[in-house]
């Protein structure tokens, strides 16, 4: 994976300099080489578009890079159409405690997957993380909680320790999950039931008053709508 400053492309970075000249000294099949994009540099538009669709013939991959953020362009993505999207870490952090960072990168799989982009999750630091993560989706994952960077000759031997880990996590937090979701769905069955009676037991008059009431009893009722046949 090779990061690419998008702020200073232009037609003289077309013949890959460096980048291209250890790709062919090493014999590195040019499929096997990611250009990572930093997104939130990205300047000239033609430019960029030309330099990824130079790079495809070639046969690099493309990945755009600090998807989310403030910086970020969505219409990239339809434009430049790249095989990974870099989910930043600004919406991984945290997330399996942040609602919005959530459903935003839920958004984001969505999007990826539909465009035909893999989705990568960036700045996992902790097991919550990943699998929050793994539940919306995300099939590939970047951060300190799997590895640090480290030298090549020490990153053939990696540590499959946090991934093992992970892997037997997850069962234990998905029937966690569903075991949650049963005991709020039996919840919200007791309520609908002792919100039946309690109308049932009323007159016409008493209904909005039997509402009410139920209403201000349970405390953990946001809203509630009032449907018609039609709804």
């Amino acid at each position: 994976s090779v990061n690419i400053d998008a702020a200073i492309i232009n037609e003289k970075t077309f013949n890959y300099g460096l980048t291209g000249k250890m790709v062919e000294e090493c014999s590195i099949p040019v499929g096997n080489v990611v250009l990572e994009i930093i997104e939130s540099k990205a300047g000239n538009d033609a430019a960029l578009s030309a330099f990824v669709a130079k790079s495809r013939e070639h046969g690099f991959l493309i990945a755009l890079d600090d998807v989310g953020t403030g910086h970020s362009n969505l219409d990239r993505i339809p434009s430049l159409k790249p095989d990974i999207i870099k989910i930043d870490r600004s919406l991984i952090t945290d997330i399996n405690r942040k609602f919005h960072n959530m459903e935003v990168t839920r958004s984001l799989i969505s999007l990826a997957e539909r465009t035909g982009s893999l989705p990568l999750a960036e700045g996992i630091e902790t097991v919550e993380e990943a699998l929050t993560l793994m539940s919306l989706g995300i099939d590939v994952f970047q951060g300190y909680f799997f590895s640090k960077p480290a030298p090549a000759a020490m990153a053939i031997n990696t540590d499959m320790a946090p991934v093992k880990y992970l892997a037997s996590r997850f069962k234990t937090h998905v029937l966690e999950k569903l075991n949650r979701q049963k005991i709020m769905e039996n919840s919200y069955k007791r309520m609908a039931a002792k919100l039946r009676d309690a109308l049932m037991n009323g007159t016409t008059g008493t209904l909005d008053s039997a509402l009410s009431a139920f209403i201000t009893e349970n405390t953990n009722i946001e809203c509630a709508y009032i449907l018609d046949t039609n709804g």
